[in-house]
């Protein structure tokens, strides 16, 4: 039996009646870039083995290998212990993270397995699974591919950043419908609740559609996180996103950031010959004729907006950068793909 319990990790369960499970993975998330001459030879990863007698056992293993463990060898998950022993694995969907589905593994007083409990929050249904075998299935399809869950864990206090302030006040404004007053022990309360689970939005910038010499350079340092950096882009390789084989996107185009709440903003920055997204223009601050050089207002930026600048077609994306050798296959596949942004944008008149 195969399971993904992470990206970058795969293991491998085999189980005997007589002895109990054996459990081999490989961990491929920590290795070193292929094209460092001096560690490239290292780069295959070799297979680690244990021998695990109960489920239990098995699991906590696997946890341990996906989130860590501390100086003594205890994996870092004390709150996926319930208050009366049973355990509580919580796999989230990688491409939509408000998905949460819980199993929740119930032991006897031997710590025997007896049952697990598999609770679908988005479908309000429940499972049961009566032998680990059952269990052990019904992981392998959530973590697969198909299914496309990955295991999570819930947050702790000191781990909190500034972006779950708006997390936690969709889930105070949720009956009332109006924003309320909080303090740090009602945030402290909020994220105690089972029905919360939080992780950091991860997004990112990739390229949907470009001219081929676009495509083909790869300096453009696309496709790129977008974190509380800012992002500017434009033909100067002084930008963090550089299309300098566009003849239509000025020296300085464009920028993107974060706030503090994990909004995603971007503005023009006086551009010859403009930005639009979603197919609008991104007006200037001020009314001021058409030779202004004044900025854009900035826009809000939701998963899945297209942003056409000069030749080139961009879309903020949901989840982290993948590599950009599989950015620039599916890039390419995207271009000739029935209802693609066209390549092409009338520049309007230079300004001087």
């Amino acid at each position: 039996m195969c399971l993904t319990p992470v990206d970058g990790v795969n293991v491998t369960v085999h189980f005997d009646g007589s002895k109990g499970f054996e459990l081999e993975w490989r961990d491929v998330r920590c290795l070193p870039s292929s094209s460092d001459a001096d560690v490239s030879r290292n780069a295959t990863p070799r297979a680690h083995t244990e021998a695990i007698l109960d489920v239990q056992g098995l699991l906590k293993v696997i946890l341990k290998i996906v989130f860590g463990e501390d100086k003594n060898g205890v994996a870092c998950l004390p709150s996926f212990e319930s208050k009366d022993g049973d355990m509580v694995l919580l796999l989230q969907h990688k491409t939509n993270r408000a998905v949460i589905q819980r199993v929740r593994i119930c032991m006897d007083a031997a710590g025997s397995f007896q049952k697990s409990v598999h609770t679908d929050e988005e479908l309000n249904e429940v499972a049961t699974d009566t032998t680990p075998l059952d269990l052990l299935n019904r992981l392998g399809n959530l973590l697969s591919p198909e299914e496309d869950y990955i295991l999570t864990k819930p947050v702790s206090w000191p781990e909190l950043p500034s972006e779950l302030w708006s997390n936690v006040l969709k889930v105070l404004t949720k009956k009332e419908g109006t924003a309320v007053a909080c303090t740090s022990q009602m945030i402290q309360q909020v994220i105690t609740i089972p029905s919360f689970v939080w992780a950091p939005a991860l997004l990112h910038v990739c390229l949907v559609q470009a001219a081929d010499a676009v495509r083909m350079d790869t300096s453009t340092h696309l496709p790129i996180n977008i974190s509380d950096k800012e992002v500017r882009i434009g033909r100067s390789r002084r930008n963090d996103v550089v299309l300098l084989r566009d003849p239509e996107v000025s020296k300085k185009h464009c920028r993107i950031w974060r706030d503090a709440r994990g909004n995603v903003y971007i503005q023009d920055l006086a551009s010859t010959n403009g930005t639009k997204l979603n197919g609008e223009w991104l007006r200037p601050l001020s009314e001021a004729g058409p030779d202004s050089k004044a900025h854009s207002d900035p826009r809000r930026l939701s998963v899945g907006d297209i942003v056409v600048l000069g030749l080139t077609t961009l879309r903020l994306n949901d989840g982290a950068a993948p590599e950009m050798e599989a950015s620039s296959e599916k890039g390419e596949g995207e271009s000739g793909a029935e209802g693609a942004v066209p390549s092409s944008v009338s520049p309007s008149p230079a300004r001087p």
